[in-house]
């Protein structure tokens, strides 16, 4: 923060193949001490996690980042209802996400009103949320899709 950084931005790779046991013994204690002194010191945590992530729904609020992304519906995750997910969460944080990278390569436009329209349906965003893909952008994204995204969201 002495150095003039204010964000931070942090990645839990494998969630899917870590129990929450594992971690609540072995992550949790260690993150939440560093987004602690990041906190303290003004900063902003943006915690980006893939995979399964609905039996890390306590320790993701123990850690409380100012930012979570991205919260993967099936077959990527395993968040069946993104709608209750989203309103317990963003209480306290700002989420990030949802539209599947797939969707930015293989659908049409039409594809990607589709989608943005069945997640704003289910999410009711009112705040503290941030249209995104799901994940990184493959080489292979549409242009078309992009802007479309862009476009679209701002009727909503």
């Amino acid at each position: 923060m002495e150095a003039g950084i204010n964000m931070f931005f942090e990645g839990i790779p494998g969630v899917e193949m870590i129990s929450p046991e594992i971690f609540s013994e072995y992550i949790t204690p260690y993150v939440s001490g560093l987004y602690g002194h990041i906190r303290e010191r003004g900063g902003i945590v943006h915690l980006h996690m893939c995979g399964k992530q609905i039996c890390l729904i306590d320790q993701i609020e123990i850690l409380a980042p100012h930012l979570l992304e991205t919260f993967p519906e099936p077959p990527e995750g395993d968040i069946v209802d993104v709608g209750s997910f989203f309103k317990r969460l963003n209480q306290k944080m700002a989420l990030r996400g949802n539209i599947r990278v797939a969707k930015f390569v293989e659908g049409s436009t039409e594809d990607m009103k589709k989608e943005i329209d069945h997640l704003f349906e289910r999410i009711k965003p009112d705040r503290g949320f941030i249209l995104s893909s799901s994940d990184g952008l493959p080489y292979q994204t549409s242009v078309e899709n992009l802007q479309v995204m862009w476009e679209h969201a701002k009727t909503l």
